[in-house]
This record gives C-alpha cells, sequence and structure tokens, in this order.
C-alpha cells in the first residue's frame, strides 16, 4: 500500500477535515501500535515500517449518519 505524502505538520488538520467530510465523531487507534499512530498524527513521531502488526482503528459517526463502504447498497 502506498503511504499518503502529507507534511508532518498537518496530519492532524489533514485527519479533521476528513473526519468532517465522512461524519467521523470519533477516531482512536488501540492495541499494540496505539501509541505510535498516535505520535505520528501528533507530529511527534514516525511509523515504523516493515512491522507486521497492523494498527487496529476504530470509529464512531455522529448520530444519525454511518460509515460503510462506497459499494455499500442497503437496498441490495
Amino acid at each position: 500500500m502506498e503511504q499518503a505524502s502529507i507534511r508532518p505538520d498537518c496530519r492532524l488538520k489533514y485527519l479533521d477535515k476528513k473526519c468532517k467530510y465522512y461524519h467521523i465523531e470519533i477516531i482512536y487507534a488501540y492495541g499494540s501500535r496505539s501509541k505510535e499512530a498516535a505520535r505520528y498524527i501528533n507530529d511527534k513521531g514516525v511509523m515504523k515500517k516493515g512491522i507486521d502488526a497492523d494498527v487496529d482503528i476504530g470509529i464512531k459517526t455522529v448520530k444519525g449518519y454511518r460509515f460503510a463502504p462506497l459499494s455499500y447498497n442497503p437496498y441490495t
């Protein structure tokens, strides 16, 4: 997977913009790499490459919205 080329000082603003666009109220990382992900987003670290563990992410949407893949169709 290709890594996004977002300037370190813009990561939090970029994530905030995406959250507003997709109506995401809360986004959180958990698991073995959660602290690494938090440091990365807050411009205090880098994501280590070559690690076999993924970053576990959870979201909570704004009330009344749901998060679904673009191919999602509730009528099929």
